[in-house]
């Protein structure tokens, strides 16, 4: 192999590298924004058609999907956040696969919450279809929420009760 190519080879890894950090950035930007209530953060994470879709794969029920940035700014804005709710949600091995300005991943996540004591309350797996945009952010095209064991609680915030 000549200097030259060598040279190519390395700079198509580093890029891949960088390109998979991003992505694993994005996932976490995800779970630190629904955690605190950084509704405009949330909704940066996502392409302005995206869709979110979440799956009981225990129940076999399936919400409406959330499509567009202005739903997902309506869904984020009725979600817990701390200090109302503490939770964590977790997102771990994470299988990416890069084609371009394309990619595709399968993670698992776990959701802590603060009852008594703090305890797993959900697990599960995302399927995350991402692109990369034109300001070289990667965002989420379809992020689907496959929820494989929960117990009960809600993410829904209570109504505001008037002043």
């Amino acid at each position: 192999m000549d200097t030259e190519q060598a040279l190519s080879d390395l700079v198509a890894r580093v890029r891949r590298l960088e390109d998979e950090r991003e992505i694993r950035a994005t996932m976490q930007r995800y779970c630190h924004f629904v955690d605190h209530g950084d509704e405009s953060g949330y909704v940066e994470l996502f392409e302005p058609d995206a869709r979110l879709e979440i799956h009981n794969t225990h129940t076999g029920e399936e919400a409406r999907p959330v499509v567009g940035r202005e739903r997902l700014a309506r869904a984020i804005a009725r979600h817990t956040r701390s200090p109302q709710q503490w939770h964590q949600h977790h997102v771990a091995n994470s299988m990416i696969e890069i084609d371009g300005d394309q990619s595709t991943a399968l993670s698992y996540f776990f959701l802590l919450l603060t009852k008594q004591t703090p305890e797993v309350v959900a697990f599960g797996r995302y399927r995350d279809e991402m692109a990369r945009g034109a300001d070289g952010r990667w965002r989420f095209k379809v992020r689907a929420i496959h929820l494989d064991s929960s117990g009960e609680f809600s993410v829904n915030r209570p109504p505001e009760s008037p002043g």
